[in-house]
């Protein structure tokens, strides 16, 4: 009986209450920043990125959210590469390497970072590399679930002209959960919620272009 006074008076007083909504609210435990690595061939080359932040709690399973507009976006040499605050990147006249772009925002434990890196390289003008990839649409309404979006992808120069894609493209979905996609680049949407589909090009001789990206919603 005293136990059970003792119970209701704390949470009365709100002593268990932080605790209860701690356990009962998942946690920002990592962000993954898309795509990856870049590779810029020469200034004023844009494209944009994303961040999903994983959520996690005890004894449930994590769970995914778009972070993009969320996130504090920064670049360790704005001179070579810019990054907007919502994490829209373009090169400048610099040329580097290694460049960090990072994604950060405030978890349970501190601050939870993701990044990626940049390479701005000479642009070749007689060059017909693919430097840059497109997706298309970019920003496509959003669909439901069952539903399906045909993506294309369109391949550029590092002078800005464009060229054939002799390779395929490689589609990938950041959440299979919210949409799938095959290698056609015709995803599937399977619940509601909001994924990064990814379009990566190889070129003949193995250097890499960069990776379009397009937001898929499903309602």
């Amino acid at each position: 009986m005293r136990y059970r006074s003792l119970l209701g008076a704390l949470l009365i007083t709100g002593v268990l209450i932080p605790i209860t909504s701690c356990i009962s609210s998942p946690s920002l435990t990592s962000i993954t920043v898309s795509p990856s690595v870049m590779n810029f061939g020469g200034p004023g080359l844009h494209t944009q990125l994303t961040a999903i932040g994983t959520y996690t709690r005890p004894n449930h399973a994590p769970v995914t959210r778009d972070l993009t507009s969320q996130v504090n976006w920064a670049s360790a040499t704005p001179e070579c590469v810019t990054v907007s605050s919502s994490g829209f990147i373009e090169s400048q006249q610099n040329i580097c390497s290694g460049i960090l772009i990072t994604a950060s925002s405030q978890g349970f434990h501190g601050i939870i970072q993701g990044s990626m890196t940049v390479n701005v390289t000479q642009p070749g003008a007689a060059g017909t590399d693919v430097t840059q990839v497109l997706i298309s649409p970019a920003n496509p309404a959003p669909i439901a679930v069952a539903a399906v979006e045909q993506f294309a992808a369109s391949g550029f120069t590092g002078a800005g002209n464009p060229v054939t894609l002799t390779n395929p493209v490689s589609w990938t979905s950041s959440n299979t959960g919210v949409a799938t996609i095959d290698q056609t680049g015709r995803a599937t949407a399977v619940a509601a919620g909001s994924t990064t589909i990814t379009g990566a090009y190889t070129n003949p001789d193995g250097s890499s272009a960069i990776p379009g990206t397009a937001i898929l919603s499903v309602q």
